[in-house]
């Protein structure tokens, strides 16, 4: 019920700024979306700017895109109660050659991408057990650019971000931007809840994600805008510690054992003007096995026993009439 835009319909338009506005429906939190989007693909030669609004609910289960974007291109999408995307729906901007470019802007108290069955568990309850264990494990097809993808991509957020994992447990995706261009905003009065997934992609086409994305995320107000228990591609967001899959031991349901590293030498601090933590350098990532540090060091000689009669060479060098370690040597 109600009006619709067809993707024939939206073909036929022409401006420089499309919005698209729907009131809230209800106010029960686990009711079906006030604004639903599903495929629906636009091209920024025809509609540079397409912002979609809704005090409610609004979910997206196929894919919007705009298509044929450049800088000055992007999406708004605003929903005051709840933004989802129930994957494998997705949100992306892309220029002419299908390379992430444009912006994303996306404004709510909570933000959610994960599959149907996820989304559906968050809105009975957003702390439900094993949350985190479900958003750490791909539940479909591994997808390396996620479903929110533009060349910036900004999340202004009220309480909750939970975008779940779309590549592997040792890859991580959920988020795809161009570099040092994902910013996260906490807008509420209280610190928000963050569990989220993403990477950056490279001109050539490769990725990069997991803690080195990580520190090129602009976490505004890092240290308390931010629960303590917030990750972001398994680290801490307020202490920089980073939770890291180890391909050695495979735990049941497809996860990986997790290995805590810190990333930072020092506690991170942040620029007294923007609140945004600054990339702390070239830290290395690699895990290195140092459970042997805490043996102690071996100071005495190890012989080893056998028939010295079938030792070769003089073991009494110096005449003493005894044969020992030394005259060996």
């Amino acid at each position: 019920p109600g009006y619709t835009l067809t993707d024939a319909e939206a073909d036929r338009i022409r401006t420089a700024r499309l919005v698209v506005e729907s009131p809230a429906l209800g106010t029960a939190a686990n009711r079906a979306p006030d604004l639903l989007i599903r495929n629906l693909s636009l091209s920024a030669l025809r509609t540079g700017q397409v912002d979609i609004l809704t005090s409610g609910i609004a979910q997206v289960e196929g894919e919007l895109k705009l298509a044929d974007a450049g800088a000055a291109n992007g999406l708004l999408l605003q929903a005051t109660q709840r933004l989802q995307i129930a994957t494998p729906g997705a949100v992306r901007v892309q220029d002419a050659s299908g390379m992430t470019d444009g912006s994303i802007e996306i404004r709510s108290n909570n933000v959610w991408s994960a599959s149907p069955a996820v989304l559906q568990q968050l809105a009975a309850d957003s702390n439900f057990a094993g949350r985190d264990a479900a958003l750490l494990v791909n539940d479909g097809t591994v997808n390396p650019r996620g479903s929110i993808e533009a060349g910036d991509v900004t999340l202004r957020v009220g309480e909750t971000l939970f975008v779940q994992n779309s590549g592997s447990v040792l890859g991580f995706a959920g988020i795809t931007v161009r570099e040092n261009t994902l910013t996260i905003v906490p807008t509420g009065s209280q610190p928000i809840q963050v569990y989220a997934f993403g990477r950056r992609i490279n001109p050539d086409g490769s990725f990069v994600t997991n803690n080195d994305f990580f520190r090129e995320v602009a976490f505004v107000n890092r240290g308390t805008g931010y629960t303590s228990n917030a990750q972001f591609n398994l680290c801490f967001i307020n202490s920089g510690a980073c939770r890291l899959p180890s391909p050695r031991d495979p735990i049941p349901g497809g996860g990986q054992d997790i290995v805590e590293e810190p990333i930072f030498n020092e506690e991170p601090t942040t620029t007294s003007d923007t609140g945004v933590l600054p990339p702390p350098g070239a830290d290395s990532d690699t895990l290195v096995d140092t459970s042997f540090g805490s043996d102690p060091l071996i100071e005495e000689p190890v012989t080893s026993g056998g028939d010295s009669s079938l030792w070769d060479g003089d073991c009494d060098r110096d005449d003493d009439g005894d044969c020992d370690l030394e005259d060996l040597r």
